[in-house]
């Protein structure tokens, strides 16, 4: 995503008054584009019959309740999106995510001044424990979607993680791990040698990667998710 684009939404887990995960994708582009995201305000709306204006992709949200991006959120949302968060109920019901996604969205409410921490709950909890031990002090990749009605008023900012071409991507041996492709984006690894991809490295669903090279090793550990697009040309 990027300034000037519009996007829509759709629902996907929680509730609308205590949050939830949402879909958003380019307008006129769900495949390929979507991406999984929370709110970043509470007192600002989204609809899911409307297209919203991308007014920029910064490091804060704007409008009521606009502040800075905090750093604990950004780590909860990496961990969301890589799929790794500690007790985060990705697959095993439909309620269970939910519940989780709707403390997970209040404890992100929380750590951008948008509640107080009373209204922490359930797994929320721990969560706040693990990102105080994480420790993060920047943002990293993640960053704040800010949109506005085709009316030019102000909507709800949510949280997206932007394109960076991995680290040691290309070259000439070129050795994979620990990386995750995110969705939404598109990344090409080129090597004039090898690429070997293995333990750690997840290909999200929504996310398009090309490796090129002479000899390619994609070994145990290494995973892409259905609905992503990953192609291996020698």
């Amino acid at each position: 995503m990027s300034a000037g684009d519009y996007i829509r939404f759709t629902t996907s887990h929680g509730s609308s008054s205590n949050g939830r995960e949402f879909i958003a994708y380019k307008d006129g582009q769900y495949r390929n584009t979507q991406f999984e995201t929370f709110c970043v305000q509470e007192q600002e709306n989204i609809d899911f019959s409307g297209r919203f204006y991308v007014s920029g992709v910064t490091g804060a949200s704007i409008g009521l309740g606009g502040n800075p991006l905090n750093p604990y959120t950004a780590w909860l949302f990496t961990q969301f999106r890589a799929g790794i968060f500690a007790n985060y109920d990705y697959l095993t019901s439909p309620a269970n995510r939910s519940s989780d996604a709707e403390d997970l969205q209040k404890l992100i409410w929380y750590y951008e001044g948008e509640t107080s921490k009373g209204e922490i709950t359930g797994k929320g909890v721990g969560w706040n424990n693990a990102a105080v031990a994480a420790g993060w002090r920047d943002i990293g990749n993640v960053r704040v979607i800010n949109l506005k009605y085709e009316n030019g008023s102000n909507a709800q900012d949510v949280l997206t993680i932007i394109s960076q071409a991995p680290s040691g991507c290309s070259g000439d041996v070129v050795v994979l791990q620990n990386m995750t492709f995110v969705s939404g984006q598109t990344y090409s690894c080129i090597a004039t040698t090898s690429i070997t991809a293995g333990t750690g490295v997840t290909v999200q669903s929504g996310a398009i990667v090309n490796f090129r090279a002479p000899k390619i090793n994609l070994q145990p550990g290494f995973r892409v998710e259905s609905g992503a697009v990953f192609s291996a040309k020698q």
